[in-house]
């Protein structure tokens, strides 16, 4: 009996067991299946970026898809366009609660909606990445807003002076030397340009007639001016400095030694068709009109840009940020990751011709081409941009005005940025 007993017991911790195998298993296969649901679930990552250059949108359509390859559950919804209507597609899209989940725009536009609530701190994600200091330091201090990260530099762009050497030597003038000082400048251009019937038919520079921001604003710091008064979130344009600067523009190009033309069109610049000797420009033209024509680039020269109180570049910077709004703020991270590693960053210097941002590349990139790159990389470490306040974006507006009313007007620069300080006042009060 008591062996029976003994059976029966053993059999029903035997049940037991097995049926507590089964249970675990049925739980560890549910539990299998919705990790594999949410592994498998879709998520539509929103990008907005600049569609200017083509090269540059071709690149980011290539990025796109090889995250998508390397993350099978994301779907990405693109829009490209120009600085100007980019801007009003966000605009449009943050009022209307439907802000993407990334933005590719230049750093005076990323720093006004960091200044107005729209963009995520990235300081948390920057370990993810490589950590600070794998990345120029002075892309990081653009980026960053009242002591917080809120975008990632992506192309560095400083405006350095290109120039063609044949035609310096057909005006007589040492290929070797490009000028330095606003004087040499002036005198450059008018001895370069050419002229038919009091016609120019070949500029001495590019001037801007419209959009001259990027041609003013060095111009300006090299006369001891500023724009603003960043740390104080104050406008310091309108000075004796600023006003010197924008009238010595405006006197260059009445004195007609510029083609007009359309500065948002890259293959419709003077410079680019052969048809000017001189543009303050970035490297991304150089590579350009290099590819296209390999002849070129014996003729074409490179200089820092000019002098006066001081040295100063405009160097530009386009960036990465994830908005406020982004409910997929990881796959975000993510892809603003692949973009800024190394090998995504070498990518877009042999296809772009951009700057590599991270320091582990720039002996690299100065080998390549040490007179050309090392210029390059101290303009970026020395350069200045436009103005990085919560007004940013509004002031660009006026002072496109401001510039259009004395370089192709008749008021006085004086005059003009008066103005513009006025109208400023008056937008920013509203």
């Amino acid at each position: 009996m008591k062996k029976i007993l003994s059976m029966l017991v053993a059999m029903v911790m035997l049940a037991s067991l097995v049926m507590t195998g089964c249970s675990k298993a049925a739980d560890q296969k549910d539990n299998s299946s919705q990790t594999g649901g949410q592994q498998n679930k879709k998520v539509t990552l929103v990008f907005y970026g600049l569609g200017q250059l083509k090269n540059e949108m071709d690149y980011f359509k290539s990025a796109i898809q090889q995250f998508k390859s390397q993350n099978p559950n994301a779907e990405f919804e693109e829009t490209y366009a120009n600085d100007a209507d980019l801007n009003t597609k966000m605009n449009v899209a943050f009022a209307s609660g439907s802000a993407p989940d990334i933005i590719y725009t230049s750093i005076s536009s990323t720093i006004s909606r960091a200044a107005n609530n729209q963009l995520e701190p990235l300081d948390s994600y920057m370990s993810q990445w490589g950590g600070k200091d794998a990345y120029l330091e002075r892309n990081l201090q653009l980026g960053t807003y009242k002591g917080k990260l809120y975008a990632m530099g992506v192309r560095a762009d400083p405006r350095i002076l290109l120039y063609r050497k044949d035609f310096f030597k057909e005006a007589g003038l040492d290929p070797e030397k490009p000028p330095k000082t606003w004087e040499e400048f002036a005198d450059y251009v008018v001895k370069l340009t050419k002229k038919e019937n009091g016609q120019v038919v070949r500029g001495g520079a590019d001037i801007p007639t419209t959009n001259g921001s990027l041609f003013l604003a060095p111009l300006i710091f090299q006369n001891g001016g500023k724009i603003a008064d960043e740390d104080n979130d104050k406008l310091t344009v309108n000075s004796p400095e600023a006003a010197e600067a924008l009238q010595y523009v405006a006197d260059l190009y009445k004195k007609g030694v510029t083609l007009v033309y359309d500065g948002e069109k890259l293959d419709e610049l003077p410079f680019v068709k052969g048809k000017s000797a001189m543009r303050f420009t970035n490297l991304n033209t150089y590579v350009t009109m290099t590819t296209n024509d390999p002849s070129l680039k014996d003729k074409i020269g490179f200089s820092v840009g000019l002098e006066r109180k001081s040295k100063a570049v405009q160097s530009g910077l386009i960036c990465l940020s994830m908005t406020k709004e982004s409910k997929n703020k990881k796959e975000a991270s993510n892809f603003i990751g692949l973009v800024s590693s190394d090998n995504e960053t070498w990518k877009r210097y042999e296809k772009m011709g951009v700057i590599p941002i991270k320091k582990s590349l720039q002996d690299k990139f100065i080998s390549e081409n040490p007179k050309v790159n090392q210029v390059l990389i101290d303009s970026v470490k020395n350069g200045i941009t436009r103005p990085r306040t919560s007004w940013g974006a509004v002031y660009m507006n006026y002072e496109k005005a401001a510039y259009e009313s004395v370089v192709i007007g008749n008021t006085s620069a004086k005059e003009s940025l008066a103005t513009l300080e006025k109208n400023m006042n008056k937008a920013l009060q509203k």
